[in-house]
């Protein structure tokens, strides 16, 4: 019993933790598309690594003509529902590679 409520207890976390993170990564996405401003979008928002167990991390950064700035650190486990859009838009990725974050479209 003990441990099906803590299993119970995990999953909605981790959706917490999902629906949170594309949140964040929205809000970013449109710090950086929404500042109205004509001006060339980045080459990369940021940057992707993979750890040993198959976990992205994205360390993500918006700028704004205006000066503000938008910081995000995500964390997508494979169980985790975002994860294979998050390595096909990244282009794929290896336990200890670290490459640029394309941004969204």
């Amino acid at each position: 019993m003990i441990e099906e409520r803590r299993d119970a207890e995990d999953g909605e976390a981790a959706r917490v933790n999902s629906r949170l993170r594309s949140k964040i990564l929205a809000v970013a996405v449109a710090a950086l598309l929404g500042s109205g401003c004509q001006h060339q979008p980045a080459a990369s928002i940021g940057v992707a690594s993979m750890s040993a167990d198959g976990t992205i991390s994205l360390q993500l950064r918006a700028e704004s003509p205006g000066g503000g700035v938008g910081d995000a650190l995500l964390f997508y486990k494979p169980t985790d529902p975002k994860y294979a859009e998050v390595f096909r838009h990244i282009g794929g990725i290896k336990p200890g590679e670290v490459k640029p974050v394309p941004p969204w479209q």
